[in-house]
């Protein structure tokens, strides 16, 4: 092979390589989305407090923002933005029985909002794209955080798409745009508040 032909073959190479792997466009959460991204920080530790004294620790082992690859030709001409949340237990350390929260969102359409999802206690909500809508607001008080009164949504395993009656460790558990997880309810009577973040 000639210089010529190999100089043609990487000039050919290096221009595809830039046309797939470059250029694509970035999809941003939408300005609805973005109060649910600070609720959390990585190795942030969560206090909550059941109504018999005990306490439930958790940390905070995952906070992540990122973009899908970019690759027009075999994933998309967009890069999706994504937020990955997961929370475990403190005081368990065996992964796979580890109580586990995870929160996944992913702006997948442009114009739309993102799609959600939480994994929470072996439970999968879809939440869909617009939970304010879907999922009815609630005044919680709490007694135990400093601030007494919050608006969160409340989800019960009826919003699990995957729920057939075999798993009732969990009744419902409260999420809030500003603090997160502030209150599940447990083998349907025991109730761990948030006691700080």
């Amino acid at each position: 092979m000639t210089y010529k032909t190999l100089l043609i073959i990487a000039t050919l190479t290096f221009s595809v390589k830039s046309c797939v792997f470059s250029g694509c466009e970035k999809l941003d959460f939408m300005q609805k989305d973005l109060k649910w991204l600070n609720s959390y920080k990585k190795g942030q530790l969560l206090y909550f407090k059941n109504q018999f004294g005990d306490i439930d620790t958790m940390i905070v082992s995952e906070h992540e923002v990122r973009y899908s690859s970019c690759n027009k030709i075999a994933l998309s001409e967009f890069q999706h933005q994504e937020l990955a949340i997961r929370i475990d237990n403190l005081h368990e350390n065996n992964l796979l029985s580890k109580t586990r929260i995870q929160v996944e969102f992913n702006q997948d359409e442009k114009g739309m909002l993102s799609s959600k999802c939480f994994y929470i206690f072996d439970y999968s909500f879809w939440g869909g794209r617009d939970l304010d809508k879907e999922i009815e607001d609630t005044l919680l008080h709490l007694n135990y955080f400093k601030k007494k009164e919050i608006h969160c949504l409340a989800f019960t395993p009826y919003h699990d798409r995957s729920h057939d009656g075999s798993n009732d460790k969990l009744d419902t558990f409260f999420w809030s745009h500003d603090f997160g997880l502030v209150k599940y309810i447990i083998f349907d009577s025991v109730q761990y508040e948030l006691i700080k973040n």
